[in-house]
């Protein structure tokens, strides 16, 4: 049962450090912004009411379609192909579907945009009224490129309010999901892989078990297998509440809860069947040899 406690517990471990490369290029605060004569548009608000930080108010105040420019970024020193603006967003009866953008200029005239126009997730339309939720706008340019200035402004179909946070210009790492937020345990793709090699490896050991158990073979492998699998399933239960804590994506408390679920349940519920039947055997085996 140590070896089993003390992999799982190594396990815990690694999963409390963030695995992504993303690296913080600039942070836009916007009483700074105003301060510098850069601040675009907008009415800086300090904290208070529940917020811990200054934000950035937007109004439209009639059914007109407006676009208002928040800041512009010269020479954002950007080094490699991948980036992105990060923030917090509140929106307050928005009519229509408005969203935010960020313009990537790049030397000899190309100009690119990256918008909030999806259905769901970080990168969401804004619409109605919602408490802040975290956005992202990314950007991957070609190898090489760089760009010279970057613009981010708030798109308004008809009347509504955006209320900004501080903004984080980031760079990505090559395996970096934008749609997941700095500091995730996990990226999209390695979900993914955990979750269908982690399956597959619970899925054989559970009939391995299985196997040998009704055959009254290896008894003790089979209650190690078991015992292994239960001290996975605490592992990954104490990790989806140390990432519930953490603010972890709700991707990431899925995986930990699914193989908290099933290492837990399958094996608590297996360990006394499986005890009694190599008690059985065992008996068996017994009274055959007292019978010759």
């Amino acid at each position: 049962m140590r070896k089993p406690a003390a992999l799982a517990s190594l396990a815990l471990a690694m999963f409390a450090a963030p695995v992504s490369a993303e690296r913080g290029v600039t942070e836009i605060r916007w009483s700074a912004l105003k301060a510098e004569g850069r601040l675009k548009g907008g009415e800086v608000v300090p904290p208070g009411g529940g917020v811990a930080y200054e934000s950035l108010k937007v109004t439209n105040p009639d059914a007109s379609p407006r676009v208002v420019p928040l800041v512009v970024i010269d020479r954002p020193g950007i080094e490699g192909p991948r980036y992105a603006i990060r923030g917090d967003v509140r929106g307050e009866g928005i009519e229509g579907r408005a969203y935010l953008e960020m313009w990537s200029f790049f030397p000899g005239g190309g100009r690119y945009f990256s918008r909030t126009l999806a259905g769901t997730g970080p990168m969401a339309s804004l619409g109605g009224t919602f408490s802040f939720r975290a956005f992202v706008l990314p950007f991957s340019a070609e190898p090489g490129m760089k760009p010279e200035r970057l613009e981010v402004n708030v798109a308004f179909p008809g009347r509504g309010t955006v209320t900004l946070g501080p903004l984080r210009l980031v760079e990505l790492g090559p395996g970096d999901d934008p749609l997941l937020p700095s500091g995730a345990w996990l990226t999209s793709s390695q979900i993914g892989l955990v979750g269908g090699i982690g399956g597959g490896v619970l899925g054989l050991l559970g009939a391995l078990a299985g196997t040998l158990a009704s055959r009254g073979k290896a008894r003790s492998l089979v209650f190690a297998v078991l015992r292994g699998m239960l001290a996975v399933g605490i592992a990954s239960l104490a990790a989806l509440a140390l990432g519930w804590w953490r603010g972890q994506p709700g991707a990431v408390l899925f995986l930990f809860f699914l193989v908290g679920a099933i290492c837990s349940a399958v094996p608590a519920s297996l360990l006394a069947s499986v005890r009694r039947r190599y008690e059985e055997l065992e008996l068996r085996r017994m009274k055959a040899l007292d019978a010759r």
